[in-house]
């Protein structure tokens, strides 16, 4: 895994298989496997419909990832748009992309194009570190970013 390092973009979980996902900045993924803390054999892989299908012409420009409800994996994409991926399903949910606005990501609009990264505390709030130094807790039940936010990132 140390020689792709450099080349992850975003990472998520999948928790039916305890699986891994490091999408690599190329357009490629590998599979990681938890219990035996090692990359699965045969990785790199392509991002393609046989993988990941729907996902191939976003492979490129995926910048985060973030684990969702339902098994769902929000990615989020260098234009300012999102894909909602279901893993039972195998398929991205219907009407995606979208944009990250007011109504797909409510307190997000404004800094759609300063997400710097992304992660799932507890599968109840997702934190969004923008690249000024500041960040912003998002309530995944509400479904909305909590109020008083962004705050800067301290001690």
């Amino acid at each position: 895994m140390g020689r792709y390092a450099r080349k992850i973009a975003a990472a998520c979980a999948d928790p039916r298989n305890q699986k891994l996902y490091f999408f690599l900045n190329d357009g490629t993924y590998i599979q990681y496997d938890i219990a035996t803390d090692r990359s699965d054999a045969g990785y790199p892989k392509a991002i393609d419909d046989s993988t990941w299908p729907g996902l191939a012409p976003y492979a490129g420009k995926i910048q985060h990832a973030l684990n969702w409800p339902n098994y769902r994996i929000q990615f989020f994409l260098q234009d300012g748009q999102y894909i909602r991926y279901d893993l039972e399903g195998g398929r991205i949910d219907g009407n995606y992309p979208a944009a990250i606005n007011g109504k797909t990501w409510p307190g997000l609009e404004a800094y759609a194009d300063k997400i710097a990264g992304i992660g799932n505390w507890d599968g109840r709030k997702a934190i969004f570190f923008l690249n000024d130094g500041e960040y912003i807790s998002y309530d995944i039940a509400a479904d909305r970013a909590d109020a008083g936010y962004p705050k800067k990132i301290n001690n």
